[in-house]
Formats: C-alpha cells, structure tokens, sequence
C-alpha cells in the first residue's frame, strides 16, 4: 500500500502498487486505486542505484 487515508481504504480510499527489481531497474506497476476518480499510471521504472540512494536518503532523515 502507497498512501490510504486515516478513516479507512473503504471509506476515503488507498493506493496499491507492485514493486520489483529487475536488474539494473524498479519498476512500480499493477496499480490499484480503489478512491478517487481512478486514475493510475501504468509504470514507472527507476535506475535501481539511483532508487538504493534515495531509499537510504529518506531513510536518514527519519533517524
């Protein structure tokens, strides 16, 4: 789950999405969106080094 809203899925909806890596990439696909008007993207697809840094650069900012 992506982002759902503090009342409940059912209520006010969420935003689902799978996650893999795939070599040298991350690829975010098979979106759900069950709120909202439904818009989803299709995918999206990061160069898995630069995605590794931006993990751990959110991650530290959180300590």
């Amino acid at each position: 789950m992506m982002a759902a809203a503090e009342c409940s899925t059912s209520c006010c909806g969420s935003a689902w999405v799978t996650i893999r890596r795939e070599g040298a990439h991350v690829h975010w696909t098979d979106w759900e969106n069950n709120g909202g008007d439904g818009k989803l993207p299709l995918e999206f697809r990061f160069d898995a080094d630069q995605y590794d840094a931006e993990l751990a650069r959110a991650a530290a900012a959180w300590v």
